[in-house]
């Protein structure tokens, strides 16, 4: 279309011509304003888009942390718990071989005083 706007011809281009070029160019330029501004708003939308789609990162980036904060937390109490129940067990283990060994003591006292009678 600009070929048959600025081609080059012997004769002089009329008025009427000129008007039509001048029409035709404006057009186009509206045209390419209007597709300018279609890209503009896309841009502007997918911009939009991004933004929150960053903001959405950053918050499940902090949930993440916190929530690592936490299972490390509740590790360290576990392992706190087990450490509690590990000395009860010995505790208990001990109590219990602590009797044992007092009712073999009774045993025995008791086999050594009835053969002496």
């Amino acid at each position: 279309m600009l070929k048959n706007l600025f081609s080059s011809q012997n004769k002089q281009p009329t008025l009427d011509d000129m008007k039509n070029n001048i029409k035709n160019l404006q057009e186009m330029i509206s045209k390419h304003q209007l597709n300018i501004q279609k890209n503009q708003q896309q841009i502007v939308q997918k911009n939009n888009e991004l933004q929150n789609k960053i903001q959405q990162a950053i918050q499940q980036e902090k949930e993440i942390q916190y929530k690592q904060k936490l299972i490390s937390t509740r590790n360290r109490m576990l392992q706190l718990s087990q450490e509690k129940n590990v000395y009860k067990q010995k505790v208990i283990y001990s109590l219990v071989s602590l009797v044992v060994l007092l009712l073999i003591i009774m045993i025995t006292i008791y086999t050594t005083f009835m053969k002496r009678t």
